[in-house]
């Protein structure tokens, strides 16, 4: 068989807007030292690719690399296909004496790949990028590898979405180190070091804001950057900032909603209005019976949506970040104009009725909220509204801009922005789009 491209046997070059990531390197180096595995899982955008990569060069001078692509596994034998590319990866990070080259070339299953390895002696780390791509079969083989790997050689996994891998297995045993989403999110320095490379002129204050913004999604900070840069008015660029910017709008369309199956991408639109899901508001929403496995599946898909820590009578509780239900949204509404106003009075009958039983404003304001840069906690009931927070509401719920809310109610636009500060933090959310809906829900218009 013909080798494979160099491309895939190295990490991809390194982003001119690099920024150390201490607090992740030491995660990585803690693993390293205690685990067998090391996985990576989150969405397109997290910077998956780009922390490993640094780290490796930074602390990690033996490591191997396999980018995999689709149909890599395609082969009537997976044993032999995960071995060719053990052996690939480890060939070109200069594992194998010359004498013993032909040996592990020889290899035709991730076992004798390991024996050759472990009388070679190399010891590092054996990274699998894009692990996604791969099926059961092949995964069931690459699970060999790492579980026979040669005492000292750590493998790490990074996918957008939980790999055909024994991810529970290795947990339980204490084999495994799980890195998500919360893990890779840039925090307030790190953006704040990120955006000072970007937007040197964007004040600490308005980094912060940025990055909260996007809830700290890597990718989301570098495409909102090309959006404030160069803005005599930066505070109201970052407020007005959505998933619906035309440079997000294009990257979580082609990185995320068109890899969907079209039975999930329907699903995830429906769902847009709402900033906590749970299966019976699923099956409120969309009028079926599948909530559960919908929510499954979006969470087992490349789809954002975060599992949240609360579970009560009905089940666990789901959440799409702010900035991708800003997309769900303005696709719903390009796609069937009609349908958010019946949508958001199912999900209203079905507050109702669960407010039945008990749950309160607050409780179910304090679970929308985003794990990330969060505000301090809301105590007692949900502080009401002045008639002026009311009236900015309600000409926000409808899409008007600071500007034109200035202006039709005789206010400055800095005026405009408190009272919008006030309502967010009223509310306990981060959008004008999560404000909308959340006021629709408690009946405030």
């Amino acid at each position: 068989m013909a080798p494979f491209p160099t491309t895939k046997l190295r990490p991809p070059r390194t982003a001119p807007t690099l920024i150390a990531r201490p607090r992740l390197e030491a995660m990585l180096d803690a693993a390293r030292e205690a685990m067998r595995v090391t996985l990576l899982l989150a969405p397109a955008g997290y910077g998956k690719t780009t922390v490993v990569s640094s780290w490796l060069r930074e602390r990690a001078p033996a490591a191997a690399w396999f980018t995999i692509d689709p149909g890599d596994d395609a082969g009537a034998d997976p044993d032999a296909s995960v071995a060719r590319w053990l052996t690939a990866a480890l060939t070109s990070a200069g594992a194998w004496p010359s004498e013993r080259q032909g040996e592990a070339a020889g290899a035709r299953d991730p076992s004798a790949v390991a024996a050759a390895l472990d009388r070679a002696g190399w010891r590092g780390v054996m990274v699998f990028d894009d692990a996604h791509h791969v099926g059961a079969a092949a995964g069931a083989a690459l699970a060999s590898w790492v579980e026979r790997a040669p005492d000292g050689v750590h493998t790490l996994v990074l996918a957008r979405q939980t790999p055909a891998l024994p991810v529970a297995r290795w947990l339980a045993r204490g084999e495994a180190e799980l890195l998500g989403i919360d893990a890779l999110r840039l925090q307030v320095d790190e953006g704040r070091a990120l955006l000072a490379r970007l937007v040197p002129e964007l004040t600490p204050e308005h980094a912060d804001a940025l990055v909260a913004r996007v809830e700290g999604w890597p990718a989301g900070v570098l495409l909102a950057a090309r959006s404030v840069r160069g803005k005599t008015d930066p505070a109201d660029v970052i407020e007005r900032f959505t998933g619906t910017d035309r440079y997000v709008l294009a990257f979580l369309t082609e990185e995320v909603l068109l890899r969907l199956p079209d039975d999930l991408h329907e699903a995830a639109l429906l769902l847009a209005g709402e900033p906590r899901l749970c299966a019976g508001l699923v099956d409120a929403i969309t009028g079926g019976s599948g909530g559960a496995a919908v929510l499954a599946r979006l969470e087992a898909q490349e789809a954002f949506l975060e599992r949240l820590d609360a579970v009560d009578a009905d089940g666990p509780w789901f959440r799409f970040p702010g900035f991708f239900r800003d997309l769900l949204a303005h696709r719903l509404a390009l796609t069937h104009p009609d349908l958010p106003a019946e949508l958001a009075a199912r999900a209203a009958s079905w507050w109702r009725a669960h407010a039945e039983r008990g749950e309160t404003a607050v409780a179910r304001l304090e679970a929308t909220r985003a794990p990330v840069l969060a505000r301090p906690r809301l105590e007692g009931p949900l502080e009401p509204l002045t008639e002026r927070e009311q009236q900015v509401l309600a000409m926000l719920a409808v899409g008007a801009s600071t500007k034109a809310v200035a202006r039709a109610l005789d206010l400055s636009p800095n005026t405009v922005k408190t009272h919008t500060r006030h309502l967010f933090e009223k509310l306990g959310v981060r959008t004008r789009t999560e404000a909308a809906a959340e006021a629709r829900r408690l009946g405030l218009i």
